[in-house]
């Protein structure tokens, strides 16, 4: 149920969305990005756009969900212009100077591993069902396992954290805001920290509107360009 929603946990949808990026010593850099999502036959499209500041606008990512398989990423930089495909150890890379690295994009921790369901959890009231994700052999993900709390009524994950090759707390993602916008379930303010790094990415929804008609040629390589 959690793996039906796309990567930003909306389908059908255009959200206008603040990054705030936090340096080991605090210094925060602000990015506003535009996020539209389609589904259709079970499978999501996703293009992300970075409106400011000037030195990424234009910059695009684009997710295809692809059945029973890793999922098609491309980046656009216009500054090189031309379309940079994300494939194997690529996607352990940060996303955009983020915390989320392009195999977070996509919720690879889950789709690709051994599940493991552990004992039922509060999360700040909300009742959750904890999984433990452990990458199946030849999966050449960056983490030893996750462990996720994933709300029950939503089914949208409350908190994750991420532990690397030598079982070490890598991350948490933890959602401090979740509400229901035309009857969708949204997480509207996330926090992702690199416990290691001392980093923190800020995710916050600003608005997000799914009365939205898109279709399939808005979530093309042309369309990554065209900015």
């Amino acid at each position: 149920k959690s793996l039906e929603r796309n990567s930003f946990g909306f389908q059908n949808a255009l959200a206008q969305v603040t990054l705030t990026l936090v340096s080991k010593r605090g210094s925060e850099r602000v990015r506003m990005i535009e996020i539209r999502s389609i589904e259709k036959e079970g499978l999501g499209r996703s293009l992300v756009r970075f409106r400011s500041p000037a030195d990424v606008a234009g910059t695009g990512f684009l997710v295809i969900e692809r059945d029973g398989a890793d999922d098609d990423q491309y980046l656009y930089l216009p500054a090189l212009g031309k379309v940079k495909r994300i494939t194997g150890s690529q996607r352990n890379q940060r996303f955009m100077g983020t915390d989320l690295t392009y195999a977070d994009m996509e919720s690879r921790n889950l789709k690709d591993s051994e599940l493991t369901r552990q004992p039922d959890e509060k999360i700040s009231g909300n009742d959750t069902f904890v999984i433990d994700a452990v990458p199946n052999e030849g999966n050449d993900s960056e983490y030893s396992r996750t462990r996720s709390w994933i709300h029950k009524s939503s089914f949208v994950p409350l908190k994750v954290e991420f532990y690397d090759k030598r079982k070490k707390l890598l991350k948490t993602l933890k959602v401090r805001k979740l509400s229901k916008k035309q009857g969708n379930w949204v997480s509207m303010d996330s926090l992702i920290e690199n416990v290691q790094k001392k980093t923190k990415t800020v995710m916050k929804i600003n608005e997000i509107n799914f009365d939205v008609k898109m279709d399939d040629s808005q979530f093309s390589q042309r369309a990554l360009t065209n900015g």
